[in-house]
Order: C-alpha cells, then structure tokens, then sequence
C-alpha cells in the first residue's frame, strides 16, 4: 500500500461548509429534546443545505411544529415502493431540507408506475 495519495481534490474546503456547521450546532441546541435525525450536509455550490430526514411522520411533525413550518408547504412524494414527506425552511440564514419516512405504500401503489411524484397536502 503507497502513501501517496492520489486522484483529485474536493471543490469544497469544511471552510466553505461554515454556516451550515453553525447552524447546525445551533439547531442541536434549540431543538435538544426533538427526536434525532439522519443528517447530511450538502455542499453542491449554490444549493448547500442541511438535510434532516427523520424515520417516521410522527418524528416529522415534530420537528414541522417546532420549525414553524407552515403545513401547506409540506408535500407527499411517491418514488416506487417509497412515499415520505417533505418541506424547507430557512433557520439562521441557511436552507433547511426536512424529509419524513415511514409512510406505508398501499398494494395498489406498488404497481403503479415508479417515478417521483408531489401531491401538496391541502
């Protein structure tokens, strides 16, 4: 095994990631006691956010409640044998992706074509 490393560099620096780290670290803190959360970082230039994707609807309200998220923007996506939801919103200046999973697909669904789908709750 060589000690050389190889291949190309990152575009992005943990530097660059700055704010969404901080708002991160202060969502951790205001929102302690909320349910946790499978949580990435996205770093694409121009559309870095954090994503929060949570196991259950229950878990997903939650955190919808305590986000202030209004209910009208939360959409229902269907993509195969998946359906979850999901919303955005800004907190502390960065974009926040909330995404809720554990939605049952009916057997009906399953056959169903199998693209990508929004129906905005009403």
């Amino acid at each position: 095994m060589s000690s050389q490393i190889t291949g190309e560099r990152s575009r992005l620096t943990m530097g660059d990631q700055a704010r969404e780290i901080v708002a991160l670290a202060g969502i951790a803190a205001e929102f302690a006691d909320l349910p946790s959360a499978y949580i990435t970082l996205n770093d694409v230039p121009g559309a870095r956010n954090i994503d929060l994707q949570l196991d259950t609807p229950y878990d997903f309200e939650v955190w919808r409640v305590a986000l202030g998220i209004d209910p009208q923007t939360v959409a229902l996506r269907v993509g195969g044998m998946d359906a979850w939801l999901s919303t955005d919103v800004e907190y502390r200046g960065v974009s926040v992706h909330l995404a809720g999973h554990g939605i049952p697909v009916a057997r009906e669904q399953e056959t169903e074509p199998r693209e990508l789908r929004s129906a905005v709750a009403a």
